[in-house]
């Protein structure tokens, strides 16, 4: 077979020994052999002329133990062709002349693409030979080799060399479909063409199905583990257990060293060590783990082709792939799988490029910047799940959140807080509603100013209405609010008109301005709100100093007499005490509590925030926000 190898042959029936340089590599691909353009020869005498006449020798391409192949020029086509002649030495050898001219007639009859066609079969002066097209490329075995040295300048890709895989295995199959085994397929043996092609080489050894070579089936390997005219058939590490075995053979056969030329190709490792002859006729019988995942774990193998490689080079020959074609299929299917797997990963990277372009626009970000990213990342992950810059950058994304609340989540966030009114008012109503049902029970002690009852109930009564109406009509703004807390502020200072301003009244100032301090918004609303739960107590006591009320307490003895609106209180100092300990009594606890509720208010509006960018996740999802 004519072959333009760049690593050297081992020595062998159709090993080669070759002479052209390989091509330089250049981009993605090979750089293609310089090709002599086409020329029109002078009209020959057709058939008149000699051997001599119409071939013209002009380089060796390689030679092996039967024959050697010569680029000539077939001057009546005006074209260069592979002529492969028989040694003088093995033309006298029994067999091999017969050997010789079966491979012309077997490769001839497979006319197939990825089949060198035979062009002419003739005697010569030295003998039979037959020419054929001239092939240009390199073997599989080349590459592999420069692939295993991490030659940089090697462009072949494990996409590429599956593809061609499956252009050799249903150019073997269409030889079974001819009847027709080959017995010596290896990577030596396949061409990878400078233009996509590939070739099946060296039919040498092609026999029909189930014919039985008796010439040939003693194991004998050299210690160079080639395909020895005479001795074995086939390759060691490359043929099945039964071919070693001298056993009539078929399409399995091939489908074995499918499988191991597969083996290598996903690992860049034979299927059996390359220690000796006898190491590897001895895992030939006894079998290895051929599951690339497990042989190889650095090249990350998919993990379907373990599967495929252990079913192909199964030991027995019913356990294997059928035929060389179901092979080829099998690894096609995922090939189609594989470009799919490619393109979406394309798209996914064209999408991460958008998110990117959104997020490097002049801050500050806004919502739907945002939107529009998260957007873009969702569809690179949706492509591709292990997507890592894209999950890195969506991870980012949503854990620092924007610099400012989103539009979207800041109207949520203000409509919640409008609910939260609403339970206010909700609350209010019940609570003023208690004491307003409660103050009839200061009959029993007895009442000595029905207009200050009249006017406590009435506050009561007035708050109760308020809070239920705000809650009746579903909106509660910032002026009815400060309306009810002056009102209830008011009732707060009615009571002062029985015990005086320092004794019930404080607390229960203090707890009605806690209530609304607490979601009064921060700042200059907070302060005013504080400062009019104070007038509860500051009032009456500044009636009873202006004279408006009469004292309700009085220092006597060293202690602290009440007097019920009969009589004045003296010990001012002791007064100017208990009014700033009142007032403090309701302005700490109030703004207390208050900035407990800014962090409260801080993480809610956070939480609306970041269930914005959720929704961004899923398209669709519900507005609702946290309570």
């Amino acid at each position: 077979m004519a072959r333009d190898k760049t690593s050297p042959a081992v020595p062998g029936e159709d090993s080669l020994t070759l002479v052209r340089p390989e091509p330089r590599l250049v981009g993605s691909l090979e750089q293609p052999t310089r090709l002599a353009p086409v020329r029109v020869p002078a009209e020959p005498e057709l058939g008149a002329e000699t051997f001599e006449q119409r071939y013209r020798r002009e380089t060796l391409l390689g030679e092996g133990g039967m024959g050697q192949v010569l680029a000539c020029e077939d001057r009546r086509i005006g074209r260069e062709v592979a002529l492969k002649v028989i040694r003088a030495s093995a033309a006298e050898v029994a067999g091999l002349r017969q050997r010789f001219l079966a491979e012309a007639r077997i490769q001839g009859q497979l006319e197939h693409p990825s089949i060198v066609p035979v062009y002419d079969l003739g005697s010569g002066p030295s003998g039979p030979y037959f020419t054929m097209r001239r092939v240009r490329g390199r073997t599989l075995e080349a590459v592999l080799a420069r692939l295993r040295s991490g030659d940089p300048t090697e462009r072949y890709s494990r996409h590429r060399l599956l593809r061609d895989f499956v252009q050799l295995a249903q150019a073997v199959a269409f030889a079974h479909a001819r009847g027709i085994i080959h017995r010596d397929l290896k990577p030596a043996n396949t061409m990878l063409g400078d233009y996509g092609e590939v070739y099946v080489l060296d039919w040498g050894l092609a026999k029909q199905t189930g014919e039985f070579d008796p010439e040939l089936t003693n194991v004998n390997p050299g210690p160079e583990l080639a395909t020895l005219a005479g001795a074995v058939v086939g390759t060691l590490g490359y043929m099945p257990p039964e071919q070693l075995r001298g056993e009539p053979l078929d399409a399995r056969a091939d489908v074995y060293a499918l499988g191991a030329i597969l083996f290598e190709c996903l690992t860049l490792e034979p299927l059996h060590p390359q220690l000796s002859s006898e190491a590897i006729i001895q895992s030939t019988f006894a079998g290895v783990d051929g599951r690339p995942t497990v042989r190889a774990p650095g090249r990350a193998v998919p993990p379907e082709f373990d599967d495929i490689c252990v079913r192909a080079t199964a030991l027995d020959p019913a356990e294997r792939f059928a035929s060389a074609h179901e092979l080829a299929a099998e690894v096609d299917r995922w090939l189609n799988g594989d470009r799919d797997l490619a393109l979406r990963k394309q798209l996914a990277d064209d999408h991460l490029r958008a998110a990117a372009e959104e997020l490097r626009r002049p801050a500050p970000l806004d919502g739907k910047q945002r939107a529009s990213a998260i957007a873009q990342l969702n569809q690179a992950i949706a492509l591709d799940p292990t997507h890592a810059e894209a999950l890195a950058l969506m991870s980012s994304l949503l854990l620092q959140g924007p610099a400012a609340p989103p539009p979207e989540a800041l109207h949520e966030f203000k409509e919640s807080l409008a609910g939260e009114r609403l339970q206010m008012a909700r609350l209010g109503a019940v609570s003023f509603s208690s004491w307003l049902v409660l103050s009839p029970l200061l009959f029993w002690p007895g009442i000595r100013s029905h207009a200050g009852w009249v006017i406590l109930a009435l506050s009561m009564a007035a708050c109760t209405a308020l809070c239920l109406w705000l809650y009746l009509r579903k909106r509660v703004s910032d002026a009815m609010g400060f309306v009810v807390l002056l009102l209830s502020t008011a009732a707060m200072g009615v009571l002062s008109l029985f015990l005086g301003p320092f004794m019930l009244v404080p607390a229960l100032a203090a707890q009605n301005t806690i209530y609304f301090a607490a979601f009064a918004p921060r700042g200059t609303k907070r302060i005013a709100t504080v400062a009019i739960g104070t007038l509860a107590v500051i009032v009456p006591f500044g009636l009873e100093l202006s004279g408006v009320l009469s004292p309700s307490m009085k220092f006597t003895d060293g202690g602290l007499l009440l007097l019920p609106r009969l009589t004045e209180l003296p010990a001012t100092p002791v007064q100017v005490l208990l009014l700033l300990g009142a007032v403090f009594m309701v302005i700490l606890p109030s703004f207390v509590l208050a900035r407990m509720n800014d962090e409260r208010i801080d993480v809610k509006l956070r939480l609306f925030s970041y269930l914005w960018h959720l929704r961004q996740l899923v398209p669709g999802a519900t507005r609702k926000g946290p309570r």
